[in-house]
């Protein structure tokens, strides 16, 4: 097999109707700490039912306010991989791959430096849904059943989403 150079093409996003998703995590990278101090879990999930991908750096640390923040425990629980408090979680690609959840997605405007992508909306997670009651864990490592899943998307919010300001932006 041979590569042979073609120009790229620019990537296309299907419309996604916001609501609520089954999931499963198809990717997971290696862990690092940004510039910023920052923990980073880079994951992507599939939406089921769906050809879509979205891949969320997921970070815990303190926002440049001094506040401290985590959208690393959210994900665990919703996944039901979070350990007991003060654990060590286990972030590895055969512990996380597979692992299926809920999550409330929606379409967030792109806000990188490629011109190109400049007012496209993209697909994102606004939220990883699970049991708050949870406190660790219900599924052994190899266990990949889930609780009750549903196919379609749920009705969107008419609610307002709380908008963060730039200082709470972990990056």
């Amino acid at each position: 097999m041979s590569y042979k150079y073609q120009e790229p093409t620019e990537r296309e996003y299907e419309p996604l109707e916001p609501g609520e998703y089954d999931f499963v995590v198809t990717d997971v990278q290696d862990t690092y700490t940004n510039n910023n101090g920052n923990f980073i879990l880079p994951v992507e999930i599939t939406l089921k039912g769906t050809k879509i991908n979205i891949r969320s750096w997921l970070a815990a640390g303190m926002s440049r306010k001094g506040k401290p923040f985590d959208m690393i425990a959210p994900f665990l629980k919703c996944v039901r991989k979070n350990p007991a408090v003060d654990e060590q979680p286990d972030f590895s690609p055969k512990s996380l791959i597979g692992a299926r959840g809920r999550a409330k997605v929606d379409n967030e405007e792109y806000s990188g430096n490629d011109a190109k992508h400049k007012g496209k909306n993209f697909p994102a997670v606004a939220e990883w849904l699970y049991d708050r009651q949870q406190t660790t864990a219900t599924v052994s490592q190899g266990d990949k059943a889930q609780p009750k899943s549903y196919d379609k998307p749920a009705a969107a919010s008419s609610a307002p989403k709380a908008q963060p300001e730039d200082d709470d932006i972990p990056f």
